[in-house]
């Protein structure tokens, strides 16, 4: 039997105390560098938010501008359309007032970090609760938004231009369009403003103008979401 006086206990605890230290800071560097690792992947995250959201203020901006021009040519053209004519002064922003119904560019921004945010399930990566909140509603924004612009679209193409293209020759509205070549378009006079006395093309710019309505309601949520959610991202990546 091995006598307790012959056992290196000193050494043993020593070697004990190496063991577990060992251990310990082997659990603190995988902490540290998860730790790391989390930081890394928050920064990169909260840099590619702002940069699309940058990218994406341009792009609502162009969009906005666009389906405000719309609206306001539609609120003319339904004015002239309740008086039944067209003061003859007033004539000849007729033609430039329907060519903005051609205007057909919708919203589309860039979603790139916000879907890869959304998808991995790593939303404990941004620790601010309310850009989490802007950002998961932001989704919900658009995709009511864009709704509407396809409503509107798809009214134009079914209703909107099958009335135009039977009564105008459609070339003589496109103003702004170039020609082949660059030249001026050889546009003729489309005397639209007699439509504004047709009952039948009252109801269906209502309708239209409707639709657009729906999408200029929704243009100051978006905007107001798009300000916060740029301004949370910035405040981020400053800390």
């Amino acid at each position: 039997m091995t006598r307790s006086a012959d056992i290196p206990w000193k050494r043993l605890s020593v070697e004990v105390v190496v063991i577990v230290s060992s251990i310990l800071l082997a659990f603190w560097i995988d902490a540290w560098w998860d730790d790391r690792s989390d930081a890394v992947q928050q920064r990169a995250l909260l840099e590619a938010l702002a940069e699309d959201f940058r990218t994406t203020r341009d792009e609502f901006e162009s969009t906005s501008y666009g389906h405000k021009l719309v609206f306001q040519s539609m609120q003319q053209i339904l004015h002239w359309a309740e008086a039944g004519s067209v003061p003859e002064e007033e004539r000849q922003d007729v033609d430039g007032r329907l060519s903005h119904f051609f205007w057909r560019q919708t919203f589309d921004p860039a979603m790139g970090a916000v879907d890869t945010i959304l998808a991995s399930g790593r939303l404990d990566l941004l620790t601010n609760s309310s850009l989490v909140s802007e950002l998961t509603r932001w989704k919900s924004l658009v995709s009511d938004l864009k709704g509407r612009e396809n409503d509107a679209v798809e009214h134009f193409y079914e209703v909107i231009y099958p009335f135009l293209s039977a009564r105008l020759r459609i070339q003589d509205l496109d103003k702004d369009i170039p020609y082949p070549g660059g030249l001026p378009w050889p546009q003729q006079p489309t005397e639209a403003h007699l439509l504004m006395a047709d009952r039948e093309f009252h109801n269906i710019v209502y309708v239209h103008w409707v639709l657009h309505w729906n999408i200029d309601q929704r243009l100051p949520r978006v905007d107001a979401a798009l300000d916060r959610i740029l301004t949370l991202a910035q405040e981020e990546l400053k800390r």
